[in-house]
């Protein structure tokens, strides 16, 4: 898949609950479906208060890691983080929004 519009991004960071156009539907389905080796992933560690960036590991058995302890207070702000680590993995550029 080719970088996508940025637009694609944009909505995702306005609403990313809920539906989606189909555009960013198939783009979250790409992302999702990657191998879990490596991804990044959101772990709550406090019930809605507090969620923890992790990563799998890429060795097996894998395992979840959690080596530079950033957190979020905001499951919104969490989410666009997750999403522009997994955009920067897939298509090799920033996303500077």
């Amino acid at each position: 898949m080719e970088t996508p519009n940025i637009e694609i991004a944009r909505e995702f960071q306005h609403s990313p609950f809920g539906s989606h156009s189909p555009e960013l539907q198939e783009l979250l389905e790409l992302m999702r479906s990657q191998p879990i080796a490596g991804k990044h992933f959101l772990f709550m560690s406090k019930s809605q208060e507090e969620w923890v960036l992790g990563r799998f590991s890429v060795d097996l058995p894998i395992r979840q890691l959690f080596a530079d302890q950033t957190t979020f207070n905001n499951l919104l702000t969490a989410e666009w983080h997750v999403f522009k680590l997994r955009w920067f993995e897939l298509f090799g550029s920033e996303l500077e929004i």
